[in-house]
């Protein structure tokens, strides 16, 4: 009776140690998901801050015009915006008003007939004043939506007020596409497992479902002065827990148990003398399964560690506007701006002519004359079309020695002409940071699914090993029966004789 009570304990400690790995398990794979879900959550962050800052940035770019020629007529401000809407796609319009807040430029004038035709004066507008207040009282960028367009679609307003030695001289205007500044910011991520709600600081959902499933992760974004919040969750059906792992743990440590019940069963039947193997085999046993138990210990301790890892993750790139260089016409420097000195160094002191600005900037003098060629070739080809200059993308050195990749876009302005700058450097390392992250974390997963497998292998070949004993055994007691046997014979054969 004891024994049979040992048995059935033995089988509920090995129920349980099933139920604990599989329950392992499935806690395993929901933080692996919860942890794919906060990095993708993280990435469509830090995705919507860059964009959004990098097409703010033209703003800035108007601002500085009209801070460097606050004379700007209608046309050259039509040729500039135009310029910008080239490189910024979810730019609806760029708008500039007066000093008294009148609406004064527009472009394009077309889907933009009512602005056009019935300039408006923001300070006396009860829904634009206090946004174009703020941004006035706060010598910054200030944010206004998203709210539905008078033009139709969904999109944002920012405004940036203009100021020449602290006199407030008008505000620089652009009107953006939000679906087009969404998808722009996530275009290439893989989001088809995901679902995605965007809501402004007041709470107002302006992209995504009403309402949600509870398991999400939510991010703040940060958008000019206002605060918006990002969440990711998994959509109905993504991901489903594999079963043929589950299936295979209770199909495999099933057999095992059932095998090892039965084994000590028919061993105490068999054998008396074999009641101290079978105790330290059980022991054996308990000892894998704790041993077991405490790698998986070991393997939750280690996703912990990296979850807190990922948690203090974080990368912000600082926002700035787009670093500008005036030319005159035998390209010489005229000045630089504020932002081009802040990030590349170079003072109108250190470079002032266009001898200077090649040797400087381009080191290298067989990538100094690959550059002036290709750009040279460009103005030439700009010139003859009537057109602008294309893009340009090269490898600047900054003052301090080290390399910046820059996009150029120059634009002629009467007797000046306007070089913009895009500094992509910080973009490409953080997309470079991300993806050796994802590596790593793939790795330490192949490494730990190897150790389980040796654990496997080793409870099979102790298996194997527990059988072949029994079978030994049962030989050894025939084979000492059968000499019993032929010592009865012989006895008998003796008294006979």
């Amino acid at each position: 009776m004891v024994r049979r009570l040992f048995l059935v304990g033995i089988a509920c400690v090995g129920v349980v140690v099933l139920v604990v790995i599989d329950r392992v398990q499935v806690i395993h794979w929901r933080a692996a998901r919860d942890i794919e879900l906060h990095a993708a959550t993280k990435l469509s962050q830090i995705r919507l801050e860059n964009a959004i800052g990098l097409r703010f940035n033209a703003i800035e770019a108007v601002t500085a015009l009209f801070v460097l020629h606050p004379e700007t007529t209608a046309e050259e401000f039509a040729g500039f915006a135009a310029m910008l809407l080239r490189l910024n796609s979810p730019i609806r319009a760029l708008q500039y008003a007066d000093s008294n807040t009148l609406i004064t430029y527009v472009y394009p004038s077309q889907e933009n007939e009512i602005t056009v035709s019935n300039p408006m004066l923001l300070l006396a507008d009860p829904e634009r004043g206090p946004f174009v207040k703020k941004a006035i009282d706060q010598k910054s960028m200030s944010l206004q939506g998203p709210f539905e367009l008078r033009q139709g679609g969904t999109g944002l307003v920012v405004r940036s007020p203009i100021f020449s030695e602290e006199k407030f001289i008008g505000l620089a205007i652009g009107v953006y596409d939000v679906p087009v500044l969404v998808k722009e910011a996530l275009a290439g991520m893989d989001l088809d497992q995901f679902g995605l709600r965007l809501a402004d600081g007041e709470g107002r959902i302006f992209w995504g479902p009403k309402s949600i499933s509870e398991n999400f992760q939510e991010q703040s974004v940060s958008v000019a002065d206002s605060k918006w919040s990002i969440e990711l969750y998994r959509t109905t059906g993504s991901a489903q827990f594999p079963v043929a792992s589950r299936m295979l743990l209770w199909g495999f440590g099933g057999g095992l148990l059932l095998s090892v019940v039965l084994l000590i069963h028919f061993s105490w039947e068999r054998v008396r003398g074999l009641e101290l193997s079978v105790t330290g085999q059980t022991k054996d046993l308990s000892k894998s399964n704790k041993l077991l138990i405490d790698e998986i210990a070991v393997r939750q301790q280690a996703e912990d560690a990296s979850r807190a890892s990922k948690d203090r993750f974080e990368t912000a790139i600082r926002r700035a506007p787009i670093p500008m260089v005036i030319v005159d016409a035998n390209q010489d420097i005229v000045l630089y701006n504020d932002k081009f000195t802040e990030l590349f160094g170079y003072t109108h002191d250190d470079v002032s002519t266009a001898e200077e600005w090649w040797r400087a900037v381009y080191p290298d003098e067989i990538y100094r004359q690959s550059v002036q060629k290709t750009w040279q070739e460009a103005i030439m080809q700009a010139t003859e079309s009537g057109n602008e200059i294309e893009k340009q993308e090269w490898g600047i050195t900054i003052k301090d020695g080290s390399v910046r990749r820059v996009e150029f876009q120059m634009t002629i302005l009467s007797d000046i002409a306007l070089i913009a700058m895009n500094d992509i450097t910080e973009r490409k390392q953080v997309e470079d940071e991300l993806i050796r992250y994802r590596d790593h974390l793939e790795e330490l997963i192949r490494e730990r699914t190897a150790e389980l497998e040796i654990k496997n292998d080793a409870l099979e070949r102790m298996n194997d090993l527990f059988v072949g004993r029994e079978f030994r055994i049962k030989e050894l007691r025939d084979k000492v029966q059968k000499v019993e046997e032929q010592k009865d014979l012989y006895v008998v054969s003796k008294t006979s004789g």
